[in-house]
C-alpha cells in the first residue's frame, strides 16, 4: 500500500522527544535504506511481513502457496543471505540459517527498516543479501487506552488483535494479544487439465496465536530500561503440489519465543546500547503419510554491547562486541550441536565538509576455534547543494555456514567453506519539490550494484541423500528506483510511490559439477511496485499493484514461470464515531483486484480475488 512506506534513503530518523534516548541501529548513510511504518499497513487487515514486502518493495518473495513458507531473495541472493533481527536480535534459524517471513504478522513490531546489501554489518557477516530489521520503541507521550481489531475475509479468515497500552511519565507497558485463523478453501485453475476446471484447494487450513508484551522504564531523561518478550505460534497444514494426491496433507507447526532486556543511555557526546537476549524455537513436521514427526529446535542466548562516541564536529567512532551461543537438536543430527559465535566490531566516520563524509567500518568474528576472514566496508556520501546525493560504498563479507549444512545426517558436510563476497554499490538521491509552502513533495533514488559470491553453498543430488557443496561463483548486478512523494490542494491528498528493480544473477564458474551458467532460478529479470493513496478528510482511498516478470525454475533456464501481476484497493475512515474518547475506524481491502491466476512456485496456486473487512475500536483512559 502507498500510505506506510516513507521512502527513505539513509536519511535520519524523526523522532518523538520521549524517543531520543533510544539508540536506533542504523545503516551508515552511503548504504541504502528504507523504512515501512507497521501501523500503517496493519490498518488495512493481517499482513504477513512477507506480505507487506511483497506489496511494497522491488523484493522477490519466494512464496510455497496461500499458506506456505515465505522467505527473500534480496538482490539475486538466497533465502540464508537474509538476516531478520527483532529489537537487535538476531531471530532466524542457526539450523536453516533463515527466518520465516509467513509467521511474522506485522502487528508484531513498530517499524520496519530494510537495509539492502552489506548495510548490516555492524550487526553481523551473513547477510549477503540484505536484512530487516523488526523494532519496538517506546512513547512515553502516549496516554492510556485499550485498542481492539477485528478483521472478517474471505476463505474463512478471522483475526482479533487487543492492545493494551498504559503507563506514566517514567514506566511504560504494552500487551498484544493475537488469533488469526483461515480455511484457506480459495479456488483456483487447475492447469493440469485441458480445460483448466475450477478446483477448491484443500487441507490447507492455518491457525495462529501470539502474546507481546514489552516494558519500558525511564531511568532518567537519558537512560531507558526496557524489557520486550513475544510468544508466537502457528499451526497449519500444508498440502501438496496440484499435481499430488489433493486428499493428504502434511502438518507443520512452529512455537516461538523471543526476549530481551535492553539498556539504553544517552549523553551529549556518546551513546550506549547494552542488551543480552534469547530466543526459543521449535519446528515440528508430521508427514502426512506415515504420521512421523520431525521436530527441529534450538536455543539461541544473544548478547551485544555497543558504544557510539562523537569527539567532534568531524569525528564520530562507533564500537561493538558481541557473543552468541546456540545450542540444536533434531532428529536429523546424531547429537545436540553447539555454536560458540563471539565477534568484535569498528566504525569510523569522518565529516570532510558540512555535506559530505567518509566512513569505515571492520569487523573479525571467532565461530567455535574458527577465526573469520576481516570482513568491513569503506564508503563516502556527498550531499549536492539543497536537493541532491551521491553515495558510494564496497564492502566484503561472508557466510559461515548453517549447524544443518554441517550436520544433517545424511548429507552433512563438515569440510564446508564459507561463503566468501564483494560488493560495490553507488547511489544518487535527488529531491524533485519539497516545499511545505506548495505542499508539493517528491523524491527519487537510483541505486546501482554488483555482487560477487564465491564458495556458493547449494546442496546437490547424491546416490540416495542431498548433499551441500561449495557448488560455484555467482555475480549479482542491477540497479533500484525508487520515487516517492505527496501532492496537497485544498481538503486533499495524493501520494505516490514506484519502486523499480532489475536484476541480473547468473552462475560464473561451476566447481563441482556441470551446472550452466545462465540465470539464476528464482531471480526474476523486473520487479514493481507502486501505488496510490488519495485522502479526503477522515477518507482514504489507496491502490497498489505490483509486477514481477517470468522467472526460470531450473539452472539449464529451460523451464520458467510466467509472469504475474497482483493489485490491491482499500478504502479507510479513521473515526466513524467523532469522539476522542472513543475511536472507531475501518477497513474494507479487495485483494487481488482483477482475480488474476498465479502461482509464485510450480503447481502451488495462490488465492484469487478476495476481501476483508477490518474495524479498528480505541478506548481512551
Amino acid at each position: 500500500m502507498t500510505g506506510p512506506l516513507v521512502g527513505q534513503i539513509n536519511d535520519t530518523l524523526q523522532l518523538d522527544e520521549a524517543q531520543v534516548t533510544e539508540f536506533l541501529v542504523k545503516a551508515d548513510n552511503t548504504f541504502k535504506e528504507e523504512r515501512i511504518s507497521a501501523d500503517s499497513l496493519a490498518q488495512i487487515g493481517r499482513l504477513t511481513l512477507g506480505e507487506a514486502l511483497r506489496d511494497n518493495t522491488g523484493i522477490f518473495v519466494k512464496s510455497y502457496g496461500g499458506n506456505g513458507v515465505a522467505t527473500l531473495s534480496f538482490r539475486g541472493t538466497g533465502a540464508s543471505h537474509t538476516k531478520v533481527y527483532w529489537n537487535n536480535i538476531d531471530i532466524g534459524s542457526p539450523m536453516l540459517g533463515l527466518a520465516d517471513l509467513s509467521t511474522i504478522p506485522v502487528n508484531a513490531f513498530d517499524e520496519l527498516n530494510i537495509q539492502y546489501g552489506f548495510a548490516s554489518l555492524s550487526d553481523g557477516s551473513g547477510a549477503l543479501g540484505g536484512s530487516l530489521r523488526l523494532d519496538n520503541t517506546a512513547n512515553f507521550q502516549a496516554g492510556n487506552n485499550i485498542q481492539l481489531q477485528q478483521m472478517a475475509g474471505s476463505f474463512d479468515r478471522y483475526q482479533t488483535n487487543l492492545k493494551l497500552n498504559f503507563g506514566t511519565k517514567k514506566f511504560r507497558s504494552e500487551t498484544q494479544l493475537y488469533f488469526y485463523t483461515a480455511d484457506n478453501d480459495f479456488t483456483y485453475q487447475d492447469i493440469t487439465q485441458a480445460d483448466r476446471p475450477e478446483q477448491v484447494m484443500q487441507n490447507s487450513a492455518y491457525q495462529q496465536q501470539g502474546a507481546i508484551q514489552n516494558f519500558y522504564y525511564r531511568l532518567s531523561s537519558k537512560k531507558i530500561l526496557s524489557l520486550k518478550a513475544w510468544y508466537n505460534h502457528v499451526d497449519r497444514e500444508l498440502p501438496p503440489t496440484i499435481i499430488g494426491n489433493m486428499d493428504t496433507k502434511d502438518r507443520l507447526e512452529d512455537y516461538s519465543f523471543s526476549a530481551v532486556a535492553e539498556y539504553n543511555q544517552e549523553a551529549t557526546k556518546w551513546n550506549l546500547k547494552v542488551n543480552s537476549g534469547l530466543v526459543k524455537a521449535d519446528n515440528i513436521f508430521i508427514n502426512g503419510g506415515s504420521l512421523e514427526k520431525d521436530n527441529n529446535r534450538f536455543v539461541s542466548w544473544q548478547n551485544n554491547l555497543r558504544y557510539k562516541n562523537r569527539f567532534s564536529n568531524k569525528v564520530e567512532t562507533e564500537s561493538g562486541i558481541s557473543y552468541r551461543y546456540d545450542v540444536a537438536n533434531s532428529e536429523k543430527y546424531e547429537d545436540q550441536e553447539t555454536r560458540n559465535h563471539s565477534s568484535i566490531f569498528s566504525s569510523w566516520s569522518y565529516h570532510f565538509s558540512k555535506n559530505g563524509s567518509l566512513n569505515l567500518m571492520l569487523r573479525e568474528e571467532l565461530i567455535n576455534d574458527t577465526f573469520s576472514p576481516l570482513i568491513g566496508s569503506i564508503g563516502a556520501h556527498q550531499k549536492i547543494g539543497s536537493k541532491s546525493k551521491v553515495r558510494v560504498n564496497i564492502a566484503r563479507n561472508y557466510r559461515y555456514p548453517t549447524l544443518n549444512d554441517f550436520y544433517w545426517d545424511p548429507g552433512g558436510n563438515t569440510d564446508l567453506k564459507p561463503e566468501q563476497s564483494w560488493n560495490l554499490e553507488a547511489g544518487y538521491d535527488y529531491m524533485i519539490f519539497n516545499s511545505d509552502e506548495s505542499h508539493k513533495h517528491q523524491k527519487v533514488a537510483v541505486t546501482g550494484f554488483y555482487n560477487l559470491v564465491d564458495d556458493w553453498i547449494q546442496w546437490v543430488p547424491q546416490a540416495n541423500y542431498t548433499t551441500p557443496v561449495n557448488l560455484k561463483k555467482v555475480e549479482n548486478a542491477g540497479v533500484e528506483i525508487e520515487t516517492s512523494g505527496s501532492l496537497k490542494f485544498g481538503n486533499w491528498r495524493l501520494s505516490n510511490r514506484i519502486s523499480y528493480s532489475y536484476t541480473h544473477s547468473t552462475t560464473v564458474e561451476v566447481y563441482s559439477n556441470d551446472d550452466a551458467n545462465g540465470q539464476l532460478p528464482y531471480v526474476p529479470f523486473h520487479k514493481v511496485s507502486g501505488g496510490l493513496s488519495l485522502q479526503l478528510k477522515k477518507w482514504e482511498l489507496r491502490y497498489s499493484q505490483n509486477y514481477t516478470s517470468r522467472y526460470y525454475t531450473t539452472a539449464g533456464n529451460d523451464i520458467y514461470m510466467p509472469s504475474y501481476t497482483v493489485a490491491n484497493l482499500s478504502l479507510l475512515h479513521k473515526n466513524l464515531l467523532k469522539s476522542k474518547k472513543h475511536q472507531l475506524s475501518g477497513a474494507f481491502t479487495v485483494f487481488n483486484l482483477f482475480n488474476y491466476p498465479y502461482q509464485v512456485l510450480p503447481y502451488r496456486p495462490e488465492p484469487g480475488i478476495n476481501f476483508s473487512v477490518q474495524l479498528n475500536y480505541q478506548l481512551g483512559l
